[in-house]
């Protein structure tokens, strides 16, 4: 499991992640450049709605299968 991990979904599309679960090798360099096993995404007072769905529905597009959105 990693956290803070700053992923490359698109060439000039990047997410930093909260948590991200790797099944086999993490990744290595500055960037995931990989998708994760599992992005989960903690919500915080200042997120919106709709920024948040975008950075979910990118995890998805991107080929993560598993995108868990908590919400304290």
């Amino acid at each position: 499991m990693m956290s803070g991990l700053r992923m490359q979904l698109e060439p000039r599309l990047f997410r930093g992640v909260d948590f991200a679960i790797y099944l086999g090798a993490r990744p290595e360099g500055r960037y995931a450049t990989t998708p994760a096993f599992v992005a989960v995404e903690i919500v915080s007072l200042d997120d919106r709605y709709t920024e948040l769905t975008q950075r979910l529905e990118d995890y998805r597009r991107w080929g993560v299968p598993h995108v868990w959105l908590v919400d304290p």
